[in-house]
């Protein structure tokens, strides 16, 4: 393990800052589209931008509060653990949170396996902005980007000192406290923060424990050079109470039949460079290091395969990038040329029992990935942009097993190249007004642990797998026809092949048949009177497959109808009331390809919440009052089938819940 870390560390020894240096932080500005400053009227995607701003008025406690808020995006969960929700853009089911390519600043912070992204290790109060793209976006950002990319962009040093704290309590002894504090010093920008949560969980053994860390240090190095750094660490610690029959359910839905429990710690480093060789010309270097320690002990989790494991999570990464913004001919154009650099490392060693006294095999699984990648945008006129992208991609995935006397069980490797296009055109009919169409080829690489499992049992050697193509086309716009409305819409067509998935049956991870999802994506802001504000936005996603016995079947887990509507009443100028209505229709459980269950009935959830904020003597304060589930629906967060269909299991969701707290900033 320490011979892994060393290469990672010297692997990653500079890094990420690029993506942010020098960022404009209004809502009319995005970057990870591109890899570069652009309007978001002029990229052809549809887009959503959240500032830190709004998050600290709306009172949110977590970043997937913030984004199934805000973007329209749908989240899933085992337990009502925030850490470990699991975000679907574009219908992909239970294995969406390796379809949507989630970057801290612009570095990936998806696991190199199948475990869901740890929202925790981002620090809410330490955000600048949250940057939504829908849609593919492996040709500028490579893997895991099939349903869409968010960008957490976190916050610089303000000019002035500023400070603050927080704390919300509410059921199932839910707590949540943070501190933080920006400013200058001598021309060194920092940000700082640190943040407790924790609660109890709605079910028996659902109890959960993150505390974090993060500071970043910003600033001038020479005349043209700036630098940054990013640092945080989170320490995470959680029960999985497992799922239920129907029987079990109806009986107790709070009950638990599991006593699983898992902890781990992470560390995250970004460290980059920023080179203006001239006006119109700079380079960038940009990357970092991320290591997870992880103890799971999944005593029922996952049926017969009881796993006793401690595992090691390493990913490394370099992203050199130049960028300029030289006319070509007489028309404006801005191109983008790099390359990303990875090395992922997942070392997993196996008990025979809690104790951990008697082994069981070790496995290590490390994948090698190069990218080169280009990015033009060509303004052909000032109201008609032509935007491009290319990646090409190779990849090196090794598995090395072994008994626990040292003898090899299996050691082999494979190599495999990909590629990913993009090419859009913008229109700008009028002031505010935007019309684009795009089109992407992208993929997926397996999981390391889709290729080589490790729960319960070791496979000798590579399952089978090809990479996920598909192909997107997309028509969008986002107009403001009264300065009181903003209205956004896109509709897509996305044919895909050799999408993975868990086959329940045999017990292991398969190409499935010709997938094929279209659907369409409208959202509102509207203002009719200062005193109301309105947010609406509606997702249509047919996710089927397109081939085989289950041609023309509802893929699980894709819900075709999901809604959302929120209204703000400005009672008066400092005190304000929010509802908020979120719609899910009828999905199918996850591993029910053939359709054969009855699915997993539509809810609707309905939220309130009511905020006060105000000044006095240089303090600005805010306290709020909210009711989750207001009138305490019952569902389910997860459905999962045998396979056949001959039986479903679940993992209850909470009903009511309450929420308080107040905020200080100095």
């Amino acid at each position: 393990m320490k011979k892994s870390i060393i290469a990672v560390a010297a692997f990653a020894a500079v890094s990420s800052f690029a993506n942010t240096t020098g960022t404009n932080t209004t809502r009319e500005i995005i970057i990870s589209a591109t890899r570069s400053l652009r309007s978001t009227e002029t990229v052809p995607i549809h887009s959503t931008v959240i500032t830190g701003e709004e998050i600290a008025k709306r009172n949110y406690t977590t970043v997937t509060e913030t984004l199934g808020s805000e973007a329209g995006i749908y989240f899933r969960n085992y337990t009502d653990n925030p850490s470990q929700a699991n975000i679907d853009m574009r219908g992909f089911g239970e294995n969406s949170h390796g379809r949507v390519l989630v970057l801290l600043n612009g570095r990936k912070l998806n696991s190199p396996d199948l475990a869901t992204v740890n929202w925790s290790q981002i620090s809410l109060r330490n955000i600048e902005r949250i940057e939504v793209l829908r849609g593919p976006g492996t040709a500028m950002y490579g893997d895991n980007a099939n349903g869409g990319v968010v960008n957490i962009i976190t916050k610089e040093g303000t000019k002035e000192p500023e400070y603050g704290a927080d704390i919300v309590i509410g059921s199932h002894q839910f707590n949540d406290g943070n501190i933080h504090a920006s400013g200058q010093l001598k021309g060194l920008g920092y940000s700082a923060s640190l943040s407790h949560q924790s609660a109890d969980g709605y079910r028996d053994r659902s109890r959960y424990d993150n505390l974090i860390g993060s500071l970043n240090l910003d600033g001038a190095l020479a005349k043209n050079l700036a630098g940054r750094l990013a640092l945080s660490g989170v320490k995470r610690q959680y029960q999985l109470p497992g799922d239920l029959t129907k029987t079990q359910k109806d009986a107790d839905r709070r009950q638990s039949v599991d006593d699983s429990d898992v902890k781990d710690q992470a560390f995250n480093g970004d460290l980059g460079l920023k080179l203006m060789v001239a006006d119109d010309h700079a380079f960038h270097l940009d990357g970092g290091l991320w290591i997870m320690e992880q103890e799971a002990n999944l005593n029922r989790e996952f049926g017969p395969f009881a796993t006793f494991m401690d595992a090691d999570k390493i990913s490394g990464t370099i992203s050199p990038k130049y960028t300029t913004t030289v006319p070509l001919g007489k028309l404006d154009n801005e191109f983008t040329l790099g390359s990303d650099i990875r090395r992922e490392v997942l070392e997993v060693r196996m008990y025979a029992n809690e104790a951990r006294n008697i082994d069981r095999n070790n496995a290590e699984v490390t994948q090698d990935t190069f990218d080169l990648y280009a990015a033009d945008s060509l303004y052909l006129s000032e109201k008609m942009i032509l935007s491009g992208a290319g990646r090409l991609n190779w990849s090196s995935v090794s598995v090395t097993e072994e008994l626990p006397s040292g003898a090899t069980v299996f050691d082999g490797s494979t190599d495999r190249d990909e590629q990913a296009v993009s090419v859009g055109l913008t229109w700008l009919p009028a002031e505010k007004t935007k019309i684009y169409v795009k089109a992407d080829r992208f993929y997926r690489y397996p999981f390391v642990d889709e290729q080589a499992s490790y729960l319960g049992f070791l496979a000798s050697g590579f399952v089978d797998l090809d990479p996920e193509t598909g192909y997107n086309l997309e028509i969008g716009t986002d107009l403001t026809p009264v300065k009181e409305l903003r209205l956004q819409a896109s509709a897509y067509y996305m044919p895909m092949k050799n999408e993975i998935a868990f086959d329940p049956i045999n017990f292991v991870n398969q190409n499935l048949d010709d997938t094929l999802r279209q659907g369409f994506e409208v959202s509102a802001d509207y203002m009719p009177v200062e005193l109301l504000s309105l947010y609406a936005n509606y997702i249509f996603t047919l996710a089927e497959f397109d081939s085989g016995v289950n041609d023309g079947n509802q893929v699980p887990g894709a819900p075709k109808h999901r809604a959302q509507l929120r209204a703000d009443l400005h009672l008066t100028k400092a005190l304000t009331l929010t509802t908020g209505i979120r719609f899910t229709g009828k999905q199918y459980p996850i591993n029910d390809n053939g359709n054969n269950t009855g699915g997993q009935d539509a809810y609707t959830l309905v939220d309130i919440k009511l905020s006060y904020a105000n000044t006095c003597k240089g303090c600005e304060y805010r306290l709020f009052a909210g009711i989750d589930n207001l009138f305490a629906n019952e569902y389910d967060y997860y459905q999962i089938s045998n396979g056949a269909g001959t039986a479903v299991n679940y993992y209850p969701a909470a009903g009511r819940t309450y929420r308080t707290g107040v905020a200080l900033v100095f």
